[in-house]
């Protein structure tokens, strides 16, 4: 299922982007312990067909989960970024309760933190752009930095944590060179989309024009299965109903 840049008419932002999400719901009833579908997102160039950027879509639960609670915290591993380069994290609340966190980099000593209040089904990010960064940046050009982010009690309701993604983006283009993706968490679906015990669902990443979003759904299980698959950047982009044979 595509998601063509150049044919959406909402507005980009002053970088040229726009963040989006996929997710998958199963529609067939399944045992909550099996997950036989394996769903991935491309970003791939319209002009060359080549693709860009790949991002595995972990899979998940979609029930009442635990809520998370202060001092719950996610941590990425340490990247590299380089002046002319953004370091994004991306914060989508998946679930139908009001969810708060406080989230940051660091790289000895802290660079920046914000505090966020996201309701059900929104998405926010945080930049940190390193031509703003006075610090000294390594012999090859470089500055380590690492993201975080810090989970308080939702105010009220079943909720789940944030899913949380980091990307590394050029000025000059606003092509995504990398994408990091924190592990996948279990929780209630958003009110946005369909009603699911099983699920995939993507943190948020950015396209820009020239550029096409392919989530490749896939089922290794031995039988027949029913979902629905689309995106969502607040509002919803699209959505589609597929049913497809074991190995297909």
């Amino acid at each position: 299922m595509d998601v063509n840049a150049d044919a959406l008419e909402l507005p980009f932002d002053r970088t040229g982007r726009l963040q989006v999400r996929a997710w998958v719901d199963f529609l067939t009833a399944a045992d909550r312990d099996s997950m036989p579908v394996i769903a991935t997102v491309e970003v791939f160039d319209n002009a060359t067909g080549k693709t860009q950027l790949v991002y595995p879509m972990p899979a998940g639960h979609i029930e009442s989960g635990p809520r998370p609670t202060h001092g719950s915290m996610q941590h990425f591993g340490m990247l590299g970024i380089t002046k002319g380069q953004t370091a994004r994290l991306n914060l989508v609340n998946p679930g139908t309760a009001r969810l708060e966190a406080r989230a940051g980099y660091t790289t000895n000593p802290p660079l920046r933190s914000e505090h966020f209040a996201l309701e059900g089904g929104k998405s926010v990010h945080l930049d940190l752009n390193a031509d703003a960064i006075d610090l000294p940046f390594d012999a090859t050009g470089r500055l380590q930095v690492r993201a975080w982010v810090d989970h308080f009690t939702p105010s009220a309701g079943k909720g789940t944590a944030l899913i949380a993604t980091v990307e590394i983006f050029d000025h000059a283009s606003g092509k995504t060179l990398v994408l990091v993706a924190a592990p996948a968490v279990d929780g209630t679906t958003s009110t946005f989309e369909t009603p699911a015990r099983l699920s995939h669902r993507s943190g948020m990443l950015g396209i820009i024009k020239g550029q096409t979003a392919r989530l490749n759904v896939v089922n290794l299980g031995t039988g027949p299965f029913e979902v629905r698959a689309g995106y969502s950047t607040n509002p919803p982009l699209a959505s589609e109903r597929f049913f497809f044979t074991a190995g297909t």
